[in-house]
């Protein structure tokens, strides 16, 4: 009896040791042993530097290659000295020729010019802040355009210094500082405007296609005389109000335009009010 029952207590252990073992958790190893650790990869960050191709600078045989042959060509500097063709201070007065006002007579460049700039705001402030008076012309390039970013105003109270003075527009210029030649015309795409002016006004060789929203494209109002020739004010768009008129002209003294255009506008082309003679 004794043996049976340690028979029965042996087969009992035997039982419960093979419910642990189904139980309990049993690690598993792969045929070829423990798999390797995990390795991070180090990441690296390419930094790719842009490479910019260096701008080649304009030299001056190829600024006045384009000038025609047998053109005899003097660069001048601030003081109206002559700068040789060959030096630097040449090319970058050359290179840089936008609206430049000078004295009636005196060649773009001479004695008595503001320096050249790059849009018609700089200039005014230039012509508002100086001593610069008597009659003037402002040297415009042809390549000039849409250089504005808002609208150009001759405000006689404002340049008292010039006001009572006639002031010529030269759009086309070639550029070239000591000459006045013109080889085409300059655009512009903000409306232009004189007014309390006293002395005769000329525009020359200008295109206006004024998208600013000022209602014309064009507006000039003096007591002297208004010339216009070779130019255009077309595609004026309209304002707030409607209006969008190409030019409007308004003069106690005589009015002359030729070889001009007002085309396309929204509203009237030319507007003309004169106390003078008008001649179309």
């Amino acid at each position: 009896m004794k043996r049976n029952i340690n028979l029965m207590m042996l087969t009992l252990a035997m039982i419960m040791a093979l419910v642990a073992s189904a139980i309990g958790p049993t690690v598993v190893y792969a045929d070829e042993g423990t798999p390797p650790e995990p390795t991070s990869e180090e990441t690296t960050n390419e930094t790719t530097e842009e490479t910019t191709e260096p701008v080649e600078e304009i030299t001056v045989p190829e600024i006045l290659e384009q000038a025609p042959e047998g053109t005899e060509i003097v660069v001048v500097n601030e003081e109206g000295e002559a700068e040789p063709l060959a030096t630097e201070e040449a090319a970058e007065i050359i290179s840089n020729s936008d609206p430049m006002w000078c004295p009636e007579g005196v060649n773009p460049g001479g004695v008595g010019c503001t320096p050249p700039f790059s849009d018609f705001a700089s200039l005014l402030i230039e012509l508002n802040g100086g001593s610069y008076t008597g009659n003037g012309v402002i040297w415009v390039e042809d390549g000039y355009d849409g250089n504005d970013n808002a609208q150009i105003e001759f405000d006689g109270n404002v340049l008292t210094n010039l006001s009572n003075n006639n002031l010529t527009i030269n759009g086309g210029w070639d550029g070239v500082h000591g000459g006045g030649n013109i080889t085409g015309t300059s655009s512009l795409d903000v409306s232009m405007v004189f007014v309390n002016w006293n002395g005769n006004i000329t525009l020359n060789d200008l295109d206006i296609n004024a998208t600013d929203g000022a209602g014309f494209g064009l507006f000039v109002s003096n007591t002297g005389n208004i010339a216009l020739d070779n130019v255009s004010v077309n595609g004026t768009t309209t304002n707030s109000f409607g209006f969008g008129d190409g030019a409007v002209i308004d003069t106690t003294g005589n009015v002359n335009i030729t070889e001009s255009e007002f085309n396309n506008n929204a509203t009237n082309g030319l507007q003309v009010e004169s106390g003078g003679t008008v001649t179309l």
